[in-house]
């Protein structure tokens, strides 16, 4: 009996540190499996915040080229003003005031185009961007706006185009300032 017991001791003793074994064999698999999961987030948040990142880039670029399209659409109506009361026929007016038309809609459609880039601006944010967005924006409505009541009302004194040119640019700066640190930003 007492080899049985021995046996059964050693069986006992071989079992319990088999136990201990598969139990901290089982730790160490979950301290990995917690590792691999912990890393494959940190690479998730990183490719998530280059995604941002990139998409935040192309908008403030996109945005910035679009604010310039307008200001150069405004000088043309702007250019085109003067020329038009100084038309000797009626086709040259025509033929001008169908530049100026086409010129127009560009602007509407530019404006247009800047608030949908402006959607995306707000939606990857932050705020100081969006907010130095919204100045941007208001500063090229304004001056399409004068250029475009200037154009219409032949009437109407000329209007300070360097005043509102600066707005515009002053708003682009502030705005390039403000997304530039978060655009360099590293992850």
């Amino acid at each position: 009996m007492d080899e049985f017991m021995a046996a059964l001791a050693g069986a006992a003793i071989g079992g319990g540190f088999t136990f201990a074994g598969a139990l901290a064999q089982a730790r160490s698999a979950r301290a990995q499996a917690d590792a691999s999961r912990a890393a494959a987030r940190h690479q998730a948040d990183v490719a998530h915040m280059q995604w941002v990142r990139s998409g935040r880039g192309s908008a403030c670029f996109e945005f910035l080229a679009l604010s310039l399209d307008l200001a150069d659409q405004a000088f043309r109506l702007h250019s085109w003003r003067e020329p038009l009361g100084r038309r000797r026929n009626t086709w040259d007016r025509m033929r001008t005031r169908r530049a100026e038309a086409k010129v127009e809609n560009a602007v509407s459609a530019t404006l247009s185009q800047m608030r949908a880039t402006l959607a995306v601006l707000e939606l990857y944010g932050p705020d100081e961007i969006t907010s130095a967005a919204h100045r941007v924006e208001r500063a090229c409505v304004n001056l399409s706006m004068s250029v475009e009541g200037w154009v219409r009302d032949p009437h109407l004194p000329q209007f300070d185009w360097n005043t509102d040119l600066s707005a515009v640019r002053q708003a682009r700066a502030d705005f390039s300032e403000a997304a530039r640190p978060h655009l360099d930003r590293a992850v």
